[in-house]
């Protein structure tokens, strides 16, 4: 089958990952993880893909966006149904409801597409990137901007209701009900906050914690789940926002996943955690050998599958922790995988959408349209810039299973430092297939 689209223009970056590889990606993920900043909004052009929720999977079919501005509907076999292009990148997973999908893009649109054919039925501007989760309930579409705004629209598109907030807003959940209780949604902010909105659109309480952004978010029962740039966990009473418990890791965590029995989260410490939902307690703590930061599915089948910025998949067996496979990418995995049926997809900063068996071996790989990873903006002016680039050992391959209470990879001791200098431009190709 032809790979079809037009050649996109010269894409000027200051890392150009496709001459530099791993180092550059590395290089770009360790300024990220000394400044402890987000990297969200610092994302470029190119064919990764790096949406932070697992691709979409009904009614046969995968859906995912990527970097190349394109959203993919692609059948189990790998074989591509049909794609349709936004104006810019793409960074959440679109949400299905019915016959039509529901997804965002850095070009400030929220899309409405024909779930068959990928054909637009309407799109909606705001002023400001989307790139959380969108809720779609009740004839409502409910999703939040980075120009401060949650919005909602009924089905045709037009505003019902627009409520400002203190700062930009995302709301990251493999699950989009899982930003839900009862009729409150939550969003969480790139000023450290949380807001509870209900469907008509008021206010109903607001949450500060005392770091700089809130991240993945998950309303598990009558309590919210969510992590933080301070480090932290939080539990929170869903009706009014009141504090439960709160768990310490040691950098910005990210809740992947919430069950009655345990919450899921992970860090830039290079840690998975498993705590307590009633409690905080931690339960067992895995180590891999980079930054998680991923949404994940609930467990399925007693295995949680969480994706890394080491570049590889672990399945862990959720009761214990234990390493029951890995898989190695070419490139970090942004998002835990999604099951379809009895095989696992997942998409990787190299471009590719992969898919696995349930005993973690390769069944094929669906490339985007762009040969080249995407950009990722340091901030360093004229692309110029000394970093400290991570070099990771790889652990023996093979099936490995632990036992001890804390177990894993390796986590931050087990790395090794040095200073890279390099300026770059770089061109992004357009692959025909």
């Amino acid at each position: 089958m032809e790979r079809y689209g037009e050649r996109d223009p010269l894409v000027q970056s200051s890392f150009d990952t496709s001459q530099f590889a791993d180092v550059a990606v590395i290089g770009a993920l360790s300024h990220f993880e000394k400044t402890r900043q987000t990297i969200v909004f610092n994302i470029g052009m190119g064919g990764s893909i790096m949406t932070v929720t697992p691709p979409l999977v009904s009614d046969g079919r995968i859906v995912f966006g990527a970097c190349d501005r394109h959203i993919y509907c692609i059948g189990l076999d790998g074989k591509e149904v049909w794609r349709f292009k936004m104006d810019d990148i793409i960074m959440s997973t679109p949400t299905r409801s019915g016959g039509t999908l529901y997804g965002g893009s850095y070009d400030g649109n929220l899309y409405a597409l024909d779930w068959e054919n990928g054909a637009l039925r309407w799109k909606f501007h705001t002023n400001g990137r989307i790139v959380g989760t969108i809720i779609v309930m009740d004839g409502k579409v409910i999703f939040g901007s980075a120009d401060g705004n949650a919005y909602c629209l009924d089905l045709a598109g037009r505003l019902q209701w627009r409520v400002p907030t203190s700062s930009p807003l995302a709301g990251f959940c493999a699950y989009p009900s899982e930003r839900l209780w009862k009729d409150v949604i939550f969003f969480p902010t790139f000023d450290g906050k949380v807001f509870a909105i209900d469907t008509r659109g008021r206010i109903r309480w607001t949450f500060a914690t005392k770091g700089s952004y809130t991240t993945s978010i998950h309303a598990e029962g009558d309590r919210l789940f969510f992590g933080c740039q301070d480090r932290s966990v939080y539990c929170l009473e869903c009706a009014d926002g009141r504090v439960v418990w709160k768990f310490p890791a040691k950098d910005t965590t990210y809740v992947m996943a919430a069950t009655p029995e345990t919450v899921f989260a992970s860090s830039r410490d290079y840690h998975v955690y498993a705590l307590d939902p009633a409690t905080g307690r931690s339960k067992w703590t895995f180590a891999t050998r980079g930054m998680v930061w991923c949404e994940a599915q609930k467990p399925q089948g007693g295995v949680l599958y969480v994706g890394g910025m080491d570049s590889h998949v672990y399945a862990l067996q959720a009761a214990t922790g234990a390493l029951l496979w890995k898989f190695k990418a070419g490139g970090p995995v942004w998002h835990g995988p999604a099951l379809a049926g009895d095989r696992l997809v997942f998409g990787s900063y190299d471009c590719n959408l992969y898919c696995l068996d349930l005993q973690g071996e390769l069944l094929w790989r669906f490339p985007t349209s762009m040969s080249s990873p995407a950009a990722i903006d340091t901030g360093e002016a004229q692309a110029a810039a000394t970093l400290t680039t991570i070099w990771q050992q790889d652990a023996p391959t093979g099936q490995e299973r632990y036992q001890q209470q804390t177990i894993g990879e390796g986590g931050r001791e087990s790395v090794y430092t040095f200073k890279s200098e390099y300026t770059t431009k770089s061109q992004y190709a357009m692959k025909k297939r």
